[in-house]
């Protein structure tokens, strides 16, 4: 074999090797952003989930509270979706989060509060967990784009 051949073949090996790292780099890579895609597309379904479930228990309430406490046809339909409404978001909810923990407080107490005639705790109280639930859902978004942004959790 000549000192040619030995080159050619030395350059077809390196490339041959070079090849399969790239090879094994790109399937890690692309395993990664799949799972990525995977995590960010679930947090902002949940986002959306959360934020649209919360809206609504916060709309019957107040519905409830200034509207439908005397009309007796749709009390029933109206307690209903807000008792389902409390325990769907509880369980959306990451019980050893503080935050979380805070939201369910809230989530507990304005039922109790739409059919007393205090409307400032009313007040008080959806105007809290609104404003822990923008808390909430903030800190989500951030960690979603720290995610994307950095390719890990």
């Amino acid at each position: 074999m000549t000192w040619g051949e030995i080159a050619i073949s030395m350059g077809v090996f390196v490339t041959l090797v070079l090849g399969a790292a790239n090879l094994l780099q790109i399937i890690a890579v692309n395993s990664k952003n799949q799972f990525i895609n995977a995590i960010t597309k679930e947090r902002i379904n949940w986002i959306q989930s959360v934020r649209g479930n919360v809206s609504r228990f916060v709309g019957l309430s107040h519905n409830w509270f200034y509207s439908h406490r005397n009309n007796k046809e749709r009390a029933p339909e109206i307690l209903e979706e807000i008792d389902c409404l409390r325990w769907l978001i509880k369980l959306q909810m990451n019980p050893g989060a503080e935050i979380d923990r805070h939201i369910m407080m809230c989530i507990d107490r304005i039922p109790d509060l739409a059919t007393a005639p205090n409307e400032d705790d009313f007040k008080a109280a959806t105007d809290d967990l609104v404003s822990r639930t923008q808390e909430l859902l903030k800190m989500e978004w951030d960690r979603v784009k720290r995610e994307v942004a950095l390719g890990r959790d």
